[in-house]
């Protein structure tokens, strides 16, 4: 299997982050290979590889005003193959950075938006920890896991366990603080 970008970063962002995730074959790793930047300090980069599920998810931190591309690259693409192996596979994507503000809020997905059921990841601005995130279809809640807890000017990051959906399906991802503000949003779960 070929990895797969469930999301990228398009267009103009008013984020300081963002993140790029998807799928992948469970014995390679999807790493970034090259950013290019217009600003004068390269990006943070923290990548996640689940060995088991086969997802991975990248943020990128510290963006400043400016355009920015981005090549990942997948170490093991498709069936594994007598020597030589088969070559890295890599993609690239760009997009431009814009500042905006901050409050508790849901940047991605956005409300009403689609995500794929293998790889549900959220993210956004919090100026407290996160103390509940869920993701609710057909009236069944699953708790997600806090991949990184907001703080630093840093968003936080919660990925939730695949989903199972055999079509197109309603959802709400509700995000919760220690400051007892929350948000919910509308989703649709696609397979």
């Amino acid at each position: 299997m070929a990895f797969e970008i469930y999301f990228k970063p398009s267009g103009t962002i008013g984020e300081a982050s963002t993140a790029v995730y998807g799928a992948k074959d469970t014995s390679s790793t999807v790493t970034v290979d090259d950013v290019t930047y217009s600003g004068s300090s390269e990006p943070t980069v923290t990548e996640f590889n689940d060995s088991g599920g086969g997802r991975w998810l990248i943020l990128l931190d510290d963006l400043v005003e400016g355009d920015y591309t981005v090549e990942l690259e997948d170490s093991m693409s498709g069936p594994p193959m007598p020597p030589p192996a088969p070559p890295p596979q890599t993609e690239s994507f760009s997009f431009s950075v814009d500042g905006g503000p901050f409050a508790l809020s849901i940047t991605h997905p956005a409300n009403n938006g689609s995500v794929r059921c293998k790889n549900v990841v959220t993210w956004g601005p919090s100026s407290h920890s996160i103390s509940e995130a869920t993701l609710t279809i057909n009236g069944m809640a699953s708790n997600g896991t806090i991949k990184r807890d907001a703080g630093n000017g840093k968003p936080y990051v919660v990925q939730f366990l695949p989903a199972l959906v055999m079509q197109a399906t309603a959802a709400t991802i509700k995000i919760k603080n220690s400051n007892n503000d929350e948000v919910t949003i509308n989703v649709t779960v696609n397979p």
